[in-house]
């Protein structure tokens, strides 16, 4: 028998662990960009449900004397009265964004204005979007005014 007789095609341990640490080295190299890709694309999930938020706030205030205080289960506005059995000018409104990646919170605006006047809008990120650092909170107010910022609550540029 010669030597070519006896061969077998297919590939040797060297190849295949060169091959292997090549996969590996330009996986390490894509994955982050790839990451940002969809942690960008998800940042729409908090745009969308904030704007949504926003206007079922201002529905709200056509047919009640103020902005809700709460984002709850049910709605409560009754005119003739400053609030609800408990206290409260609620909005039926889920806090999680249509998608789930974002948390969402009605707060007092941080400029002295009370919540009757004025509302702020949180979205926070959560659950596969926490990994997001750079653009971890959105916000949103009556005037309109938007913004963003990341894990440290410092502002951030280029989210919306």
């Amino acid at each position: 028998m010669t030597t070519q007789a006896r061969r077998t095609t297919g590939f040797s341990l060297p190849e295949l662990m060169v091959t292997l640490i090549i996969s590996a080295i330009l996986i390490s190299l894509i994955y982050p960009g790839y990451q940002a890709t969809i942690y960008h694309s998800r940042r729409m999930d908090a745009i969308s449900s904030l704007l949504s938020l926003q206007l079922a706030i201002e529905r709200y205030r056509l047919s009640c004397p103020q902005y809700p205080t709460l984002l709850a289960s049910h709605s409560s506005c009754d005119t003739t009265i400053s609030a609800s059995a408990d206290g409260l000018h609620n909005l039926a409104a889920s806090t999680v964004s249509s998608k789930g990646y974002y948390r969402l919170t009605l707060v007092a605006p941080d400029n002295g204005l009370s919540i009757d006047n004025a509302y702020r809008l949180i979205a926070t990120a959560t659950g596969a979007q926490s990994g997001d650092l750079q653009c971890s909170h959105f916000y949103l107010d009556q005037d309109s005014q938007k913004g963003s910022s990341d894990e440290q609550l410092q502002t951030t540029r280029d989210c919306w």
